[in-house]
């Protein structure tokens, strides 16, 4: 079968031609330039399953689809396994799991299984920082799990890296590294987007002459009139500017848009409103709210997205972005950056305030994106340089002189294109954090420092900007916590400053916030001073903050209605041992170690190791001698005091809390300190 049949029975319809150039070629690209809308998304995913059928030992085991923006994930993991469903009947090995990295307990234990092909789908705050060793949201106890999964067998996929900031630098050294440094398996890396520019992947260790693969662009056989891709790309749209006069008055602004936003929307049809910042959507909302319920006429409905929602109510949001046809004949959507990229959505107005022009691209192939849609309408709101973050006012300014001589012109993505080889511009991007070899080498040491802090990825994460996220959740109990550790469903992002300044607030009214102590074994209450990117915060749901129709909320005191859970894992500490005190049947440590051994024998089957499979056979031998230790005897039965004597045991048998016998005692430093002693390589 080839490419064109495979990917018909995927998707029910045919690829485009650089779709199939990308399955087929023999050598990936490692730069795929497509427009907003051009299935770039098939490309990556099925481009790598049918390179995974044909040539399974040249393809990387995993693929790492890498994304700017949570709102995407869920949709890309949905569409991603309706995929991998339909083809499952006939291709039988393409059976793969599709997992979702987005903070909190993992409850399909993607790591286990470092044989088995999958893909795994999250944001560059969730993926990079794993790749460096400083997991967000994950246990720290396993960092070093997701780092070397992460970093070897693998094809990343960076879908609109132009909305990616510190994270383009990051992701082309990452890349550079690996190749220098050298990984278990094949280690590819492909950026793709319509606004990247090329000279952005030029870095230290990732320079031009050494790249693997030639940028694939569209040809003239993309936009063939028989396909539907060139219906998208000269879909018709207009532009034109908001008549708001400028003011520096935050609530004047929001009132004079949503007044704007009314006034547009065309009755029947679907409107977007995309804000820069999550405070002013709300404001917007708000406004719009008041103006819908004053009208006499029949009332749009609203809808307010943004990235401060759970993913409880997120899944709600999604499925009404995904809503067509007279579910969506007649409303308003006010939403912010989430909506760039990825989501498809297709509006006959579209109202944007002044943003970067990468942003302002896509923000506007969200505007008649069909071509069923049209003849589409965009309008775009000037802004003072107050109101310039999260943007800088230098690209600001670029856009603004741009927009104004598109006034009155068609914005098509092809008319894009054609306007920027007109203009004969190019962007330039500054990298602000590079990440070295030596920074790579010395996050290795997942130690924290003497004051309890880890090494701050932040800068190579999402560079500094201010919205680099804390995860939240909200869980009900009456005097200090003994809470279980937080799943996907309960976690909301806020940024650190907001955060810090609500901690800061919440102090003043007696109120805690929470984080895990490793060390102590212990919620520990959080300073306002230590806030930092990557904490995962425990709050009562009495301290507010959050409400479910606008998602993260400051000001609100009203009590956070906590997500169902049918269960939930207890967080790791230094002197746990989770893993040893499961449900099933007792384990001495001779029986543990035999099916250790056994399973290592199935890994090293599936996946060639060469000279690190010795090494591996005596690491699996000598993983739990630690646990003959008295210490970690007296756990055991203290879980369990069935166990019988004489005996030295592994696994409990009884799903209980360990408490050794010493504490901060890790059985798996005794078996390093064991085979030092007697002299083990």
């Amino acid at each position: 079968m080839n490419f064109e049949e495979f990917f018909r029975q995927a998707t029910g319809h045919g690829p485009y031609p650089y779709q199939t150039r990308f399955a087929e070629d023999p050598e990936l690209p490692h730069l795929v330039q497509a427009p907003t809308g051009a299935g770039k998304t098939a490309t990556a995913v099925l481009g790598w399953l049918y390179r995974r059928h044909v040539r399974p030992a040249e393809t990387p085991r995993r693929l790492v689809y890498c994304l700017p923006m949570r709102v995407l994930v869920e949709q890309s993991a949905v569409v991603a396994k309706g995929w991998i469903d339909n083809l499952k009947p006939e291709f039988p090995e393409l059976d793969i799991d599709v997992h979702v990295l987005m903070g909190g307990v993992e409850t399909a234990k993607w790591a286990l299984h470092p044989e088995r092909p999958a893909v795994l789908i999250g944001t560059q705050d969730m993926l990079l920082s794993r790749a460096l060793n400083r997991g967000y949201g994950a246990s720290r106890f396993h960092w070093p799990i997701d780092f070397a999964w992460l970093n070897s067998d693998c094809l990343w996929v960076f879908d609109e890296p132009q909305l990616m900031g510190a994270g383009v630098g990051t992701s082309a050294q990452l890349a550079g590294l690996r190749q220098r440094l050298g990984t278990q398996g094949p280690c590819h890396s492909v950026w793709m987007s319509a606004t990247l520019e090329r000279t952005w992947l030029d870095t230290v260790d990732y320079a031009a002459d050494n790249r693997v693969g030639k940028p694939l662009v569209l040809e003239d056989a993309d936009y063939d009139e028989k396909l539907p891709l060139r219906k998208k790309m000269t879909a018709s749209k207009t532009l034109a500017r908001l008549p708001i006069e400028a003011t520096t008055d935050a609530k004047e602004l929001t009132k004079a848009v949503a007044e704007q936003v009314f006034a547009k929307h065309k009755q029947g049809t679907q409107t977007l409103e995309i804000v820069n910042t999550v405070d002013r959507a709300k404001a917007v909302y708000d406004e719009l709210a008041k103006l819908v319920n004053k009208s006499k006429l029949p009332k749009p409905g609203l809808v307010l997205v943004h990235s401060r929602f759970r993913p409880q109510e997120r899944k709600v949001l999604n499925v009404a972005l995904q809503m067509t046809g007279e579910a969506a004949a007649d409303r308003i959507l006010v939403a912010t950056q989430v909506v760039e990229a990825g989501v498809d959505i297709s509006s006959r107005t579209l109202v944007t305030e002044l943003c970067p022009w990468p942003s302002a691209v896509q923000r506007m192939g969200r505007n008649n994106r069909t071509g069923d849609d049209g003849p589409g309408q965009v309008f775009w709101v000037d802004t003072d340089d107050k109101f310039a973050l999260p943007y800088e006012v230098n690209d600001l300014a670029f856009a603004r002189t741009m927009l104004t001589k598109l006034e009155g012109r068609d914005v098509s993505p092809k008319s894009l294109d054609d306007f920027k080889t007109d203009e004969k511009f190019t962007l330039d991007f500054v990298h602000k954090h590079v990440l070295r070899r030596r920074d790579l080498l010395d996050l290795f040491d997942t130690t924290a420092d003497l004051s309890g802090n880890d090494i701050d990825v932040a800068r190579f994460v999402r560079s500094d900007e201010p919205s680099t996220d804390v995860q939240v959740f909200w869980r009900k109990f009456a005097d200090k916590p003994t809470e279980a550790g937080p799943t996907r469903d309960e976690l909301c992002n806020v940024p650190v400053g907001v955060f810090r300044d609500f901690v800061e607030k919440k102090s003043k009214e007696k109120v805690t916030a929470y984080v895990w102590d490793h060390l102590d074994d212990a919620w520990m209450k959080l300073e306002h001073q230590k806030v930092r990117p990557g904490l995962v915060v425990l709050l009562q749901t009495t301290a507010g903050g959050y409400t479910v129709e606008r998602g993260w909320d400051s000001g609100s005191t009203a009590t956070v209605p906590p997500v169902p859970r049918e269960s939930s894992e207890a967080e790791e500490s230094t002197g746990g041992d989770p893993l040893c005190a499961l449900g099933g049947l007792p384990l001495s440590i001779a029986a543990h170690t035999a099916n250790v051994v056994h399973r290592l024998g199935e890994l090293l089957a599936a996946i060639t190791l060469g000279e690190h499979a010795e090494a591996l056979t005596t690491a699996a031998l000598w993983h739990d001698v630690g646990k003959a230790h008295w210490a970690f005897q007296q756990g055991m039965r203290g879980a369990n005091a069935a166990l019988a004597a004489g005996t030295l045991w592994a696994k409990s048998g009884n799903k209980s809390k360990l408490t050794h016998g010493r504490k901060y005692f890790r059985h798996e430093l005794a078996s390093a300190l064991a085979m030092l002693q007697a002299r083990a390589p």
